[in-house]
């Protein structure tokens, strides 16, 4: 999610994984497991987008497993 004027201009980004009846989602911070080894934050801030993309695609599944979602979206049946 791009920086918005809110939140300093910050950017958050999400490792999301949709499934038939639930959507887990993942934000992705510097200090937790996974990331704090293998994904440097300068001031906070990834240096570049293409650093975040290879973290993510070596990175993701670990990342996935070593932590707990953030929010699970689930389908309410009525």
């Amino acid at each position: 999610i791009p920086g918005q004027m809110a939140t300093n201009d910050a950017h958050l980004f999400f490792i999301g994984q949709a499934g038939k009846d639930q959507t887990r989602l993942w934000v992705v911070l510097p200090d937790l497991p996974v990331a704090k080894e293998h994904l440097t934050f300068s001031g906070g801030k990834v240096k570049t987008a293409g650093d975040l993309k290879t973290f993510l695609t070596q990175h993701g599944d670990a990342f996935v497993n070593a932590n707990q979602p953030a929010v699970v979206l689930e389908i309410r049946k009525s």
